[in-house]
């Protein structure tokens, strides 16, 4: 459901979509969505402000926007009832293609960060996936965010993946790209898993 909660960082009340159907480290706490795709209906082609800022509705596709991603994973005040037990960030991946097959891959000291080095990704430690060989690191940790109009990428990535990113090699990850049509297949020219084939032999998006 959507709550809002206290981002400290940016001493602002946010709402945001909490995921309580899938466990996290604590029994007692969900996933907070940082972003979100459901039907397409919100166009992920945006510039860097809008990237930062955060966009769409909290209650169907939308980016939660980088500052809140930076504050979120670098306030560490996620503690139990008594005060004493600290989680260090994570990040978990939820995939579905249009075949209905499900994945994920979920990361341990997830952290982006701030604006002075562009929301560089700076630690993604892959801990446990189905939708990518176990022994493949990330290919999103370390890159900083591009977008068309603010490209830090080694190429121009965002020219072939319309949408912002953490770009790397413009070949192995893009979930803020074009939603695709059905019968489309995973490829950068969509929302783009570079190795969802081993989860899916048909390769659907």
């Amino acid at each position: 459901g959507v709550y809002p909660i206290w981002i400290y960082k940016l001493y602002k009340f946010t709402h945001v979509y909490c995921d309580m159907d899938v466990q996290a480290v604590s029994n007692n706490t969900g996933w907070i969505s940082i972003q979100k795709r459901v039907n397409g209906e919100i166009n992920f082609d945006r510039g860097w402000q809008n990237y930062v800022d955060g966009f769409g509705n909290v209650r169907g596709e939308y980016w939660i926007g980088l500052k809140h991603i930076y504050a979120l994973t670098n306030q560490n005040t996620t503690i139990d009832w008594i005060g004493s037990y600290v989680t260090p960030p994570r990040m978990r991946i939820d995939f579905v293609d249009q075949d209905g097959v499900s994945a994920y891959a979920e990361y341990k000291l997830f952290k982006v960060s701030g604006a002075e080095q562009k929301y560089r990704l700076i630690a993604a430690h892959l801990d446990q996936a189905t939708a990518i060989p176990r022994n493949v690191s990330s290919p999103i940790s370390r890159n900083w965010f591009s977008t068309y109009d603010n490209n830090h990428a080694f190429s121009n990535c965002h020219e072939t993946f319309h949408g912002g990113w953490w770009f790397s090699g413009c070949g192995e990850s893009n979930l803020n790209g074009p939603y695709p049509q059905t019968g489309d297949k995973n490829s950068p020219s969509n929302i783009y898993w570079y190795d969802w084939n081993t989860v899916n032999k048909n390769n659907t998006a």
